[in-house]
């Protein structure tokens, strides 16, 4: 289990490195978060590029749509502006169309944005090409927490199964062994029970499932799902950053889901920051750029059937 556990701790490690390294890249002026029909951003230099969604903008750089399109940016003090048909934007500096300083907040918000956005590049799309599902012949799989914060100690436990009426044993480990077990059959989700003592932050956590039927031979059990616990700053924090996300409404639905996503997903929520990329999908179901993050989404929390699917969707929308 401690093998495990110091496995888990090293992906932590590097995902926070990797934040890291973004956190001290020049975050742009504005970033293009929708683009319809044709939109061309010309850059300072006099080239001119296709809009695409998630294109960083410069200082300088002209916004320009045709007939029928539009395009929404998002600008680092946290404002929006909408593009219609026929017109051109020039982004200015100072983070917004209108000079004026960004409460802590917005820029909060802007560079998770940012850093959020990577997920739909081109990178990220090979590695899904190269996801296995692992045999087919799982009958249980884990859905969450897995490979994510969660809120709150008293966590809800979800998974899918072949039989939902197949007889189960949940397990919740510690860093020293086991915390709490049940037993469940006819569902697929386990409440922590809130009598029991509230899990605490700064401890990562796992849970299996097993059958328990002793005449299954040999019993089924799941790999581990890790989880760890959100602190009370943390959470104090992340409701301040969302509030001042929903104060800067988004123009359309899905950027107003894709910023909450990104937040949540700056909070280690990957869980929550799937739910957002599903609605913000629900609303903009052409969008390749949101099903590519989601399918990494998807991957990162290790569901690798839903990533797969996802991808395929990918594949034949092409």
């Amino acid at each position: 289990m401690k093998a495990i556990f110091s496995s888990f701790v090293m992906i932590a490690a590097l995902g926070a490195t990797i934040a890291v390294s973004q956190a001290r890249t020049q975050p742009p002026d504005a970033l293009l978060l929708s683009c319809r029909g044709e939109v061309t951003v010309r850059r300072t230099d006099g080239t001119a590029a296709p809009g695409a969604y998630g294109l960083p903008l410069s200082a300088g750089d002209e916004i320009r749509t045709g007939p029928g399109a539009e395009a929404e940016i998002h600008f680092q003090n946290g404002t929006w502006i909408t593009v219609g048909a026929s017109s051109s934007l020039v982004v200015r500096a100072a983070g917004g169309p209108v000079p004026g300083r960004a409460a802590p907040e917005a820029g909060e918000a802007f560079a998770s944005v940012q850093s959020f956005l990577t997920l739909k590049d081109a990178e990220g799309v090979s590695t899904l090409a190269a996801i296995r599902s692992g045999s087919a012949a799982d009958d249980i799989r884990l859905e969450a927490p897995c490979r994510t914060a969660v809120r709150g100690g008293h966590p809800r436990f979800r998974w899918s199964s072949a039989d939902p009426s197949t007889e189960l044993r949940l397990k919740l480990y510690d860093e020293s062994g086991l915390r709490w077990q049940t037993d469940v059959a006819g569902t697929s989700a386990a409440e922590y029970p809130a009598g029991e003592p509230p899990l605490e932050p700064g401890t990562i956590y796992s849970w299996t499932l097993e059958t328990t039927d002793p005449l299954r031979v040999p019993p089924v059990r799941t790999p581990a799902g890790f989880f760890e616990v959100l602190s009370a700053a943390e959470e104090r924090s992340l409701d301040t950053l969302l509030a001042a996300a929903e104060a800067r409404r988004a123009p359309s639905e899905s950027a107003r889901r894709i910023v909450r996503a990104s937040a949540l997903f700056g909070y280690r929520l990957l869980d929550d920051a799937v739910a957002e990329m599903r609605l913000a999908i629900e609303a903009d179901p052409d969008n390749a750029a949101l099903r590519t993050i989601l399918a990494r989404l998807y991957a990162e929390t290790g569901r690798t059937v839903e990533a797969l699917q996802e991808y395929n969707r990918l594949i034949e929308r092409r």
